[in-house]
């Protein structure tokens, strides 16, 4: 799941290349960096995002068309 926040981060340049999520998937790479803010379309402030990302509380978005 992390790598896959990993991916989604809203800018290119802060998404990790194919050749470093194949050594994140391989476990080569064992310290990930922090996810930022995902390029979907919900708003939520930064400690929301926060307190997300690092409880261990499940949450559930509904993502729907504008």
């Amino acid at each position: 799941m992390h790598v896959g926040l990993l991916c989604v981060q809203e800018f290119a340049k802060d998404r990790p290349a194919v050749p470093t999520i194949t050594s994140m998937l391989h476990s080569e790479i064992v310290d990930l960096p922090a996810p930022k803010k995902p390029a979907l379309g919900f708003e939520m402030d930064s400690l929301q995002w926060s307190q997300t990302i690092c409880s261990n509380d499940i949450s559930f978005t509904v993502i729907g068309g504008r």
